[in-house]
């Protein structure tokens, strides 16, 4: 940094610093800005930037008022784009704009960075270099963009234009070039990095996307991924098509077969870009609806769980653009310790918003069972996401409790709160005791082995009255349903369609090892998913309760924890008994329990059973 570069803002005028970026004859020439002071309050004229600064090396040089300045290659490749021939452009970006040095500057100007984003004229987005299926897709967009009135598109071409073979194909290649440059683009580090998020909500107006030299605005990128998604499917439908007719011929204009392999590998891998950008149709939904609704922290946290900072800090701070009562609250401070402003945002969300719902979103600390830990159990590990893969941390599931269960049943109780910044009191309801648990393998080959094991009712308690009622072939049913529900890809088939297809395949697959060779999946199951999917389940808990509940939960699960349902918690709570003290508790973890979620496994008597016993206080410390 170049701290002689900046002198005091005035806070009362709400100053910041924007940056004049000088315009060049060639792109080689060195890249030359000036920073300036400007309020807030003037009718200012400027563009924010919105991009990730990147790996912090290499840098580069760039001149700021006659200083050398070093940036991130991704600002460095930014400005380069950005820069005009013949005009200046004013920007707000905040590597140069901050003194990133300065913890009480960045404490005055993180507060503002919501008014910023919200006023400025125009808010720019880099999405970083382009390439060969970014600039496919450009041209895509600006031949079949939603101001064209094309009746097909690239999908059948222009009305009456009859192709050849060679040209159909040369169409049909460039057309998943382009959704490959679409899902590119949605695959981006933009979309991982927490600070990204508030600047992609709160610009008023359309944002205006650069990716390389390429420029277009937001929503028709947002508008296109039907259209893209169409478009594919004609494709693979013309590929099946041909195939069935010619049965792989080599016909005039080529390689029938050549053109398939082709289609085969781009699809291949469009399917694992779409499955990674999945997510994103809910941030693009928000933006939509982000002026009109009212949401809760607890909400945003859960978000951007997956998002990416580099400092514990900014998972908070990052959001008060779009929550700025909070700094009110608790004021931007970076030099308290991460415990405390931990603890705090904890406090804030369970004592102000009257939320329990976190912990589907955020694994616990690796060391929130320890005696001797800093935190309480309880405080979610905010300094990662949500990508916990051990088992350790955090069980995570797409099925949650019934409302009925978990607002409704316990409506009457008392909020949980969070006395002294130590203790949680929480209410609700105990649902059964551990009486059995086995841990899954980390290796994948060994976590199909295990499960089969499991399946065969090898080594596992079907002791409890509920689960004696079953068959055999029950008690392997609703087994299979609850390790189901860890596995993404299977949450497309439900009840016993899930639970069966698990069963088959684990089989299967346990032959094919068995036999020297290598597994071969459904077709259904996307292949490249199949790793991750199965990978989920490492070192979780499998565990049964006395009162006949299979579970699948966080590793730390031991026999004589106890399953809770806590008030306005949408997942089943795992809590442990202090030692010497059975009126206090430490919080285990998640876990998904069998015949408790709403899925067609739900048990309507066991649920009026439970709901009918008179709420229970935890003291979680």
């Amino acid at each position: 940094m170049a701290p002689h570069l900046y002198r005091g803002l005035d806070h009362k005028r709400f100053e910041i610093r924007v940056l004049t970026l000088l315009p060049a004859s060639t792109c080689t020439d060195p890249i030359k800005c000036s920073l300036s002071h400007v309020s807030l309050d003037d009718d200012i004229q400027f563009e924010a930037l919105s991009y990730v600064w990147g790996p912090p090396n290499p840098r580069y040089d760039i001149v700021v008022d006659g200083a050398s300045f070093t940036v991130t290659t991704n600002l460095h490749e930014a400005l380069k784009a950005l820069r005009r021939g013949k005009k200046p452009r004013v920007l707000w970006v905040d590597a140069i704009c901050i003194n990133q040095d300065d913890d009480d500057e960045k404490a005055y100007q993180v507060p503002l960075m919501g008014r910023l984003y919200t006023e400025a004229p125009r808010t720019i987005i880099w999405f970083g270099a382009s390439n060969e299926n970014v600039d496919a897709l450009i041209t895509w967009l600006n031949i079949h963009g939603p101001e064209r009135k094309l009746l097909s598109g690239l999908k059948h071409g222009a009305k009456n234009l009859v192709l050849s073979e060679k040209a159909e194909r040369t169409r049909d290649l460039m057309m998943l070039k382009a959704a490959h440059g679409f899902f590119d683009i949605l695959t981006t580090r933009y979309w991982y990095r927490m600070w990204t998020f508030q600047e992609f909500l709160l610009p008023k107006d359309d944002p205006l996307c650069y990716c390389g030299t390429h420029e277009f605005h937001m929503e028709a990128l947002g508008d296109t991924r039907s259209r893209i998604l169409d478009a594919v499917s004609e494709v693979r439908h013309r590929m099946n098509t041909k195939v069935a007719a010619a049965g792989g011929i080599v016909d005039n204009d080529g390689p029938l077969t050549e053109w398939m392999e082709a289609v085969a590998k781009l699809t291949t891998s469009l399917s694992k870009k779409s499955v990674e950008a999945q997510s994103l149709g809910s941030v693009f939904a928000l933006r939509k609806a982000f002026r009109t609704e009212t949401r809760s922290l607890a909400y945003y946290l859960g978000m951007t769980s997956e998002r990416e900072c580099s400092r514990v800090h900014d998972r908070f701070y990052a959001l008060y653009g779009i929550m700025p009562e909070l700094k009110d609250t608790i004021p931007v401070d970076y030099k308290v310790s991460v415990r405390e402003v931990t603890l705090a945002i904890c406090s804030y969300v369970i004592n102000t918003e009257e939320i329990m719902n976190i912990y589907s979103c955020f694994g616990l600390l690796p060391s929130h069972l320890d005696s001797q830990s800093d935190y309480p159990s309880w405080v979610p590990n905010f300094a990662r996401g949500s990508d916990e893969t051990d088992g350790s941390e955090r069980y995570y599931t797409e099925e949650r409790l019934p409302r009925s269960l978990y607002m409704s049943a316990l409506e009457q109780t008392p909020r949980a709160n969070v006395e002294d910044l130590v203790m949680l009191h929480a209410y609700g309801l105990k649902v059964g005791v551990v009486v059995k648990t086995t841990i899954l393998p980390t290796r994948l080959k060994d976590i199909f082995t295990a499960l089969q094991a499991l399946f065969s009712r090898q080594d596992f308690d079907f002791a409890a009255p509920r689960l004696q009622k079953l068959s055999g072939a029950e008690q392997t049913e609703r087994l299979a349903a609850a390790i189901s529900s860890n596995i993404s890809f299977l949450h497309s088939a439900y009840g016993r369609d899930r639970a069966s297809n698990l069963i088959q395949t684990v089989q299967d697959v346990c032959k094919q090892y068995a036999a020297g060779d290598t597994p071969h999946y459904p077709k259904s199951w996307t292949r490249l998913r199949v790793p991750t999917d199965f990978g989920y389940l490492a070192g979780r808990a499998v565990f049964v309760t006395d009162t006949g509940l299979i579970g699948l939960g966080v590793t730390h699960i031991v026999e004589g924890d106890v399953v809770t349902v806590l008030s306005r918690e949408s997942l089943p709570i795992v809590l442990r008994e202090k030692s010497g003290k059975p009126e206090n508790h430490k919080l285990v973890g998640t876990a998904y329990i069998d015949g408790l979620m709403d899925n067609e496994w739900l048990d309507k008597y066991f649920l009026a059973q439970i709901s009918g016993q008179p709420p229970t206080r935890f003291c979680i410390q």
